[in-house]
């Protein structure tokens, strides 16, 4: 029964982690457009 939430836990991780790193792509070159 632990099973099944565990693996949506890691879902939610794995897909909040690709959205930090996708949103620090679209920061980061705007940054170095800045300076």
């Amino acid at each position: 029964v632990l099973q099944p939430l565990g693996r949506s836990l890691y879902v939610i991780e794995v897909n909040q982690l690709k959205s930090f790193q996708f949103q620090t792509r679209i920061i980061l070159p705007v940054l170095d457009t800045e300076t």
